[in-house]
């Protein structure tokens, strides 16, 4: 490619759409559904229009894998391309882990790069489906509070928030008896129904920015992770509550790590281990102050 040469993107992902240095090199083609018919004519649109472009930026949804297997079994000339929101999980059961190997082996064929928010997610999604480590790509996840204005303040309550990957049953155990309010933002009350929630907890629904504001005024947020799943998430949650310069708690010491450095900006603890997580919050109750120098 020519120095100096303005690239030009083709892509189907909406984040492009908060992103004016990505939105001005990018080419974005929306959906007009998520059904089966409005997926194939997205695939086939993108298909269509990919050698009029560098690069063709797919995130992980039914489009972007049918562009995918469009580009690796058809033989034509293939466009660079980069398939980001690589959010992967194994399957329990035994037939359909095997074709999901099978479709996402094929899908590498159409897709030059898999882009990770975790260093440890290369190894582990090759050794999952046997795709070659060369094929992934970590790259830092970022926070998500451009469109907000949204000022950080101080509360007097612990923060806890997510729908998907989270492991409430630890947090809450941890936090059971404390002395302090804890609130759990989640819109999925099945994820509660089993469990004995103490008189110091609360779960509540909120929208995305309700979230983002009660993050943004808590005393410390805990983001405990479910242990059982293939990547590692999270990275919007403690990102956002790093920025807000928050005292941050993450269980997940490998994946975390990329991002958070265990005493200095945040505290990392061991999956599934109520008592370290008790003890990380105590800590903080009593050192306040002990994260949060480092980030403002």
């Amino acid at each position: 490619m020519a120095e100096n040469k303005e690239i030009k993107i083709l892509t189907n992902h909406w984040g492009q759409k908060a992103s004016p240095t990505w939105g001005a090199v990018t080419t974005y083609l929306p959906p007009e559904g998520f059904d089966l018919k409005s997926s194939m004519k997205l695939a086939l649109r993108l298909y269509s229009r990919r050698r009029d472009f560098d690069c063709v930026v797919l995130g992980a949804g039914f489009s972007d894998t049918l562009f995918a297997l469009m580009q690796a079994m058809i033989p034509f000339k293939k466009a660079p391309c980069v398939m980001i929101d690589c959010i992967w999980y194994e399957d329990p059961n035994k037939f359909r882990h095997f074709l999901k190997t099978a479709i996402l082996k094929m899908t590498s064929r159409g897709v030059d790069k898999f882009v990770v928010w975790a260093s440890r997610e290369v190894e582990a999604y090759s050794e999952a489906f046997g795709i070659p480590q060369e094929k992934f790509v970590y790259v830092p996840y970022h926070t998500t509070l451009d469109t907000f204005d949204i000022k950080s303040s101080e509360g007097d309550y612990i923060f806890s928030g997510g729908n998907f990957g989270r492991d409430y049953d630890t947090l809450i155990s941890a936090v059971r008896g404390l002395p302090v309010k804890v609130l759990i933002a989640s819109t999925r009350p099945e994820l509660f129904s089993h469990l004995d929630i103490p008189e110091n907890v609360e779960v509540r629904g909120f929208s995305n920015e309700e979230f983002l504001k009660k993050m943004a005024g808590c005393l410390m947020n805990v983001v405990p992770l479910d242990a059982d799943l293939l990547h590692s998430g999270g990275q919007q949650t403690f990102l956002n509550s790093m920025w807000f310069g928050k005292s941050t708690i993450v269980n997940d010491p490998e994946g975390a790590a990329d991002y958070i450095n265990d005493g200095e900006d945040g505290l990392l603890v061991p999956k599934k281990d109520p008592a370290a997580m008790r003890e990380a919050i105590l800590f903080l109750l009593s050192n306040p102050f002990f994260c949060r120098d480092c980030l403002t």
